[in-house]
Order: structure tokens, then C-alpha cells, then sequence
């Protein structure tokens, strides 16, 4: 995406004004990404990775670079998330086992910084679990 303001638009930054027009929008990254990559055998086991790619962003109207203290504003890294599913379905039967870890390399980011601040993206997290068909 190459979202920005087209039109003169302003705003204040202490006691001036600013004119935002060519600035990019908040929260709007030039490029998002997502992959997945799906394996199964016919034996029933299987894999899924999954990615999640997201470019620089700006929090704020004024494509402000520098963190704020209070962290409302500043720019937002780049981040590339991976994910992945392994699960194992018993032959001739309705039950499958399964196990998932979202965010593998435990990538430390700011997911947002409005309203009230930083937000820390979601660390490594990996959860199972037991399908039962009835």
C-alpha cells in the first residue's frame, strides 16, 4: 500500500501547524505479506508454516520517527512472524492430535502505540490439543 494524505490537511504540533498532506496514513505499511506452506501425507500427519510479514509504519498523522515517552507515537519496525502446526491423524479413526507455536522466533515488536501507548506483540506461545470427530 502507498497510502497517504492527498490533500492539505493540518494539524497541530505544539503550537504550529503542520501540513500532513504527502504523509502516509497511520498504521498503513507499503507492503503486508502472508504465506502458508501445507504438507500432509496419507498417513495423516502433517505440517502448516505460516508467515506474517509487516513494513515500517507510522503511528501518527505527522510520520512522527522518534518514540514519543509516553509511546503514542514513533515509528513501528518492520516484522516477520512465523507460525507453525504439526498435527497427526490415527488411521481409520475421528481423532487427531495436534501442536502449535505462534510466533517461533520469539520476535519481540510493538504491535500498536494508540490509544494509550506501546502494545508488545504477542512472544512464542505453543499450545496442543486432541480433535475428537462424534
Amino acid at each position: 500500500m502507498n497510502s497517504r494524505y492527498n490533500e492539505d490537511r493540518f494539524l497541530n504540533k505544539g503550537t504550529e501547524l503542520v501540513n500532513v498532506a504527502g504523509n502516509k496514513l497511520p498504521y498503513a505499511p507499503e507492503w503486508i505479506w502472508n504465506g502458508t506452506l501445507a504438507i500432509e501425507s496419507k498417513q495423516g500427519l502433517g505440517m502448516r508454516l505460516f508467515s506474517n510479514y509487516v513494513a515500517d509504519q507510522f503511528a501518527d498523522e505527522l510520520n512522527t520517527v522518534e518514540a514519543s515517552a509516553n509511546g503514542r507515537t514513533g515509528l513501528l519496525d518492520s516484522r516477520l512472524l512465523i507460525d507453525a502446526t504439526a498435527f497427526y491423524t490415527l488411521p481409520n479413526k475421528k481423532i487427531s492430535f495436534n501442536i502449535s507455536a505462534k510466533n517461533l522466533s520469539n520476535e519481540r515488536y510493538i504491535a500498536s502505540r494508540r490509544p494509550e501507548g506501546i502494545r508488545v506483540g504477542i512472544g512464542r506461545m505453543v499450545t496442543a490439543g486432541v480433535d475428537i470427530v462424534l
